[in-house]
C-alpha cells in the first residue's frame, strides 16, 4: 500500500524478544517469527513500523521488536538493521492527584492518568476489551491498589480506538477515615494511583529480566485540613543509580496547600543475572522512599 503512494517500504523480518536474537552466521528463515515495515527515509535509514499493532500511536513500536536486529528485504537485495529501542521518555506516564482532607481524617480527591508510548498501547488495549462494567471494575482496581479504602465516584475513559486524540484516564474517589489519629496529629500516607514499578520477588535468576524503558512522574496536590497546620513533611529524596533515578519533594507554599512530586527513570531494558541482586535491592530501597506520610498538627492544642 505505501509503494502505490510512491513510498519505498519494504518487508522487514524480526527475530522478537522472546525467541531470542537474530544468529547472523545462520542463514536461515526459521529464526524470525515476526514482520514488520521498513519505510526509507530520506537521507538514509529506515522508519519501522508494525501495521499489527493496533493500538500503538504512529511512530511507536511494540517492546517485543525494540533493540531487535531485522532483515529488510528490498527489490534485489537484502540488509541487515536494527530497530531503534525508544528512548524512556516516549514512554512516560503522568498520574495527577488533587486531594481535600478533612478534620475527620476522610479525603475526597480526583485523578488523572495521560499515558504514552507503551502506556498508552496497554491502556488502550485493555479497555478496549472491556464493558461499561468492567471498565468500572479496571477504575477500582486502580484505586484499590494505592488508596486502600478508596470509593470510585465517577470516572472518563476515552475511546480506546480514536488516535486523533490522547489517552488520559480519569476519576473521583473518596474514602472515610483515611488518614489516622494520634492526640493532636493526623497522619496522612501519600496515596498512590497507578505505579508499575515493584519489588522483584525472586531471590535470583537464571536469565535476564526484560524491563521497558519508561517514565512515570507523580504530582499530588492536597490541602491541609481545617484546624490543622503542617508538622512534618519527609524530605527530599534523590537516587540515582546505574538502572533508575528518583527525584521526589514536597512544596509547602503557605496558601493551605501541599504539593508532592516525583519523578522515576527506568534506564535499562535488561537486568543481568549477575546484576539482579544489586537492582533487587535498589528496587527494596526505592519502595521504601516512596512510603512517606505527611502529618499535621491541630492548632488549638498546640501550645
Amino acid at each position: 500500500m505505501l509503494r502505490a503512494v510512491g513510498i519505498k517500504a519494504y518487508y522487514a523480518l524480526v527475530v522478537t524478544k522472546d525467541s531470542g536474537d537474530l544468529v547472523e552466521e545462520i542463514p536461515t528463515i526459521y529464526q524470525f517469527d515476526h514482520c514488520i515495515v521498513a519505510v526509507e527515509k530520506e537521507g538514509g535509514g529506515y522508519l519501522f513500523l508494525d501495521p499489527t499493532a493496533k493500538f500503538y500511536p504512529f511512530g511507536h513500536l511494540p517492546y517485543s521488536v525494540q533493540g531487535q536486529k531485522v532483515l529488510v528485504v528490498r527489490e534485489k537485495d537484502f540488509l541487515i538493521s536494527q530497530v531503534p529501542t525508544a528512548d524512556p521518555w516516549e514512554n512516560l506516564c503522568v498520574k495527577r492527584q488533587f486531594i481535600e482532607i478533612k478534620p475527620d481524617g476522610s479525603i475526597r480527591g480526583r485523578f488523572t492518568i495521560e499515558a504514552y508510548g507503551n502506556y498508552e498501547a496497554l491502556f488502550r488495549s485493555i479497555f478496549a476489551a472491556f464493558d461499561p462494567t468492567e471498565k468500572r471494575e479496571a477504575f477500582e482496581l486502580i484505586l484499590a491498589r494505592g488508596i486502600p479504602g478508596a470509593k470510585l465516584i465517577d470516572y472518563t475513559c476515552p475511546n480506546p480506538l480514536n488516535f486523533d486524540e490522547s489517552f488520559t484516564l480519569s476519576g473521583s474517589f473518596e474514602v472515610p477515615e483515611y488518614c489516622q489519629k494520634a492526640r493532636d496529629i493526623l497522619i496522612f500516607p501519600l496515596p498512590s494511583v497507578f505505579w508499575s514499578f515493584s519489588e522483584p520477588m525472586e531471590e535470583q535468576r537464571r536469565y535476564c529480566l526484560q524491563e521497558i524503558r519508561r517514565v512515570e512522574k507523580d504530582i499530588v496536590e492536597f490541602t491541609v485540613p481545617q484546624d490543622y497546620e503542617v508538622y512534618y513533611l519527609p524530605d527530599p529524596v534523590k537516587m540515582k543509580i546505574p538502572f533508575f533515578d528518583f527525584v521526589s519533594n514536597y512544596y509547602h507554599s503557605g496558601d493551605g496547600k501541599v504539593r508532592y512530586e516525583a519523578e522515576t527513570i527506568l534506564k535499562v531494558s535488561q537486568i543481568m543475572p549477575e546484576e539482579y541482586p544489586k537492582y533487587k535491592n535498589y528496587t527494596k530501597k526505592l519502595m521504601r522512599k516512596r512510603g512517606s506520610f505527611v502529618l499535621f498538627r491541630a492548632r488549638e492544642t498546640r501550645k
